[in-house]
């Protein structure tokens, strides 16, 4: 019988010989340069591609709102055709970062990890992943997700509305409304004084709809059918005559 090459079976016969392996600044500022690209220009992009999407009726046809001299038989095959990459953009992305933030942000989601392997990976997922997180309470670790929901539906959705029109101001004040009952319940940032400005940010915008939407129901209002007379002036007093000369 050959004799076991592995007496004690706790022991690894191949040891890692790094397990603690140098952090690499390097890769670890590309990947938090991306992560931040991603976040800004996240809801511009979406909205040009969505904007790709949007038809108007023009002399009874129906055109494609970006490009008028396309109608919407004409830009299907091309709509089609990019619907993956919008789909891949705007919901993919999203989804991408719910995932990351599970993974790094979810209290308890290194529990499984030794300590020294976790100390390593918090660290590593702060430098690469941190801004998504770090500035939110740990039971609120989505936030980031509220608030990419939120620019993506007052940037990109609300530009399916006619411009100015009582619908989108309308839709638009609802979802600032949302967000600020949001904001008031979890008060998600670890600063209260962020809280407050980000509260008064929103109440800003919320504030900026509600005028708008009151000023466009003012002009909607209709003319009255008929005008009442206007009241009738008294004739101009006749001037004095000129005292006579001596």
């Amino acid at each position: 019988m050959s004799p076991n090459p592995n007496p004690n079976p706790n022991l690894n016969p191949n040891p890692d010989p790094n397990p603690n392996p140098t952090p690499n600044p390097t890769q670890d500022n590309c990947v938090r340069g991306a992560v931040m690209c991603c976040s800004i220009l996240y809801p511009v992009l979406a909205a040009r591609l969505l904007a790709l999407y949007r038809v108007i009726e023009f002399n009874d046809l129906w055109m494609l709102e970006p490009d008028l001299r396309l109608s919407s038989d004409d830009a299907a095959p091309w709509q089609m055709a990019g619907l993956p990459f919008t789909f891949l953009l705007v919901i993919g992305l999203p989804c991408a970062a719910l995932a990351i933030l599970r993974r790094t942000a979810r209290p308890g989601a290194l529990d499984k990890a030794r300590p020294a392997e976790k100390v390593r990976l918090e660290a590593r997922y702060l430098r690469r992943y941190g801004q998504l997180y770090q500035m939110y309470e740990p039971h609120c670790w989505w936030w980031e997700m509220v608030e990419i929901v939120r620019k993506l539906l007052l940037i990109a959705i609300l530009g399916y509305f006619r411009a100015g029109s009582a619908e989108q101001l309308w839709t638009g004040v609802l979802i600032s409304l949302i967000s600020i009952l949001l904001l008031t319940y979890f008060s998600p940032f670890k600063d209260a004084r962020v809280d407050a400005v980000s509260w008064a940010s929103q109440t800003a915008t919320l504030l900026t709809l509600l005028g708008g939407a009151a000023l466009t129901g003012s002009q909607a209002l209709p003319l009255p059918l008929t005008l009442s007379p206007a009241p009738a002036l008294d004739p101009a007093p006749a001037p004095a005559p000129f005292p006579a000369l001596a």
